[in-house]
């Protein structure tokens, strides 16, 4: 086995024997939380040419009126390989399975929250899920529709890469990043120090505007090209109907 191959193994079986020794609290409720708040439930999605994950934070008041952040659950895919390299549809597609994770969450968690926030960097999908399906190709259009069908719209927001903590689902990271204390355990300062209002979310652009169609073209359907198919098809359906209501006649 050569050296740097060597290195590798080992730095592998000592992240191994750091790894046993990480915990994770069993209970995402605190103690003294303030039950007169219900919690918020909070998304990170990311996506990169390889794959694509989610992660969800709950966000309890204190009876102190401080606040909290748990990690509830997290979940990462790769992406397929038939498409392997192909960023925008891992993107859509951790935002995708963010809304599946939080509709699974508000149904079997046993907790109501008062709201939702989602998070992601990516500013072309959080622009897709502005504008109408249908105006996309069937992947995008069918993803999109389902985000916008399980959450609102107005509560995705777009952050700086370095603010996504789902970036470790995607891009991997060491077990001493996951460790009590912890960023992915309480999630970004942010969610928890500041208030909502001073949150770090990017301003939105305008949704007509024509950097924002020009970022989206290659996703929308060619309509041009999807008209001429139907209208061949209903000249077809034309010239052989005769046909057959002739021999149904005989």
């Amino acid at each position: 086995m050569s050296g740097e191959l060597r290195d590798l193994w080992i730095k592998y079986f000592e992240m191994l024997l750091v790894l046993e020794k990480i915990k994770f609290p069993r209970c995402y409720k605190p103690i003294n939380f303030d039950p007169s708040v219900k919690p918020t439930l909070i998304t990170f999605n990311d996506g990169n040419p390889e794959a694509y994950g989610t992660v969800a934070y709950a966000r309890w008041r204190l009876l102190d009126s401080s606040y909290v952040t748990r990690l509830v659950m997290a979940k990462a895919r790769l992406g397929p390989l038939i498409h392997m390299g192909e960023t925008v549809r891992n993107e859509l597609s951790g935002a995708t399975l963010s809304a599946r994770i939080t509709k699974w969450i508000q149904k079997y968690s046993g907790v109501h929250f008062e709201s939702t926030v989602h998070f992601l960097d990516s500013r072309i999908v959080r622009d897709m899920l502005d504008k109408e399906s249908y105006l996309f190709s069937t992947f995008f259009g069918l993803r999109v529709a389902e985000v916008q069908q399980n959450t609102m719209v107005e509560n995705w927001h777009h952050i700086a890469s370095d603010l996504n903590i789902a970036d470790l689902l995607t891009k991997g990271c060491s077990p001493a990043e996951l460790d009590s204390g912890s960023a992915w355990q309480s999630g970004p300062s942010f969610l928890s120090g500041l208030p909502v209002s001073q949150w770090p979310v990017s301003p939105r652009p305008d949704k007509d505007s024509k950097e924002t169609k020009d970022e989206m073209c290659p996703f929308f359907v060619n309509l041009r090209s999807l008209l001429f198919k139907q209208f061949l098809r209903w000249t077809l359906l034309i010239y052989w109907l005769p046909g057959v209501v002739i021999l149904g006649n005989c």
